[in-house]
């Protein structure tokens, strides 16, 4: 059985990252087994989460683990399906709309406080704000070389309302990111929309997703 290392649940929904309530969901889609077990990012063998126990081995990343299954299983999907297409709209999602949230969660003077109470309740009060200013020092330097964290909010707002724009046309056309059937490239983006529009923590762009009856019908 698969062994699958997440953070507890939060805000809402069983994790407040996007990459492990996508792997989450595609091994229940795939009705893999598994157990889930609580852990932080520097157990995982790229330091980051989630990573699972599979076949004696320690996996990371979310998309490699998830390629992995899809060949160990043999998961294949029709062949009229553009998934090239999918392909493209999760990595929009996963790499510049993943990013708008970590700023508005991180850097937004309203929503840090909250995300601040929930992230770091455990850590004893003693060493708490050394590790919360590493930690939010380190969240601003991602931002800084990622490029979203040297632009101004309204700029910030106006990438991520193009993108969502686009997401929202597509699936105009068809009722899943590929086609007609949906893929795993649906479950990453739904894990990223799910933290605007299915989450208690509301920041700036959940309405700018909510908005959309497009994107909560999908």
């Amino acid at each position: 059985m698969i062994t699958l290392y997440q953070p507890k649940s939060m805000f809402g929904l069983p994790s407040s990252s996007p990459f492990c309530l996508k792997l989450d969901a595609f091994l229940r889609w795939q009705a893999i087994p598994f157990e889930n077990k609580h852990a932080l990012p520097f157990e995982g063998p790229y330091k980051k989460i989630p990573f699972i126990d599979y076949q004696g081995q320690r996996l990371g990343d979310s998309s490699l683990i998830i390629d992995q299954l899809i060949q160990d299983l043999n998961i294949t999907y029709d062949k009229n399906l553009n998934l090239a297409l999918g392909h493209s709209f999760s990595k929009m999602m996963e790499e510049q709309i993943y990013w708008v949230m970590v700023y508005f969660r991180w850097m937004d003077k309203d929503a840090w406080p909250i995300l601040k109470e929930a992230f770091f309740e455990a850590v004893p009060k003693l060493i708490k704000p050394v590790i919360v200013g590493l930690a939010r020092k380190q969240a601003k330097s991602a931002l800084h070389g990622q490029g979203i964290g040297r632009l101004p909010k309204s700029a910030i707002l106006q990438k991520a309302k193009l993108d969502l724009d686009a997401l929202e046309n597509q699936l105009k056309q068809s009722d899943f990111i590929c086609g007609d059937q949906m893929t795993h490239y649906d479950l990453s983006i739904w894990a990223v929309l799910s933290q605007f529009m299915q989450s208690n923590f509301i920041i700036q762009l959940s309405d700018l997703c909510n908005e959309r009856s497009v994107l909560k019908d999908y």
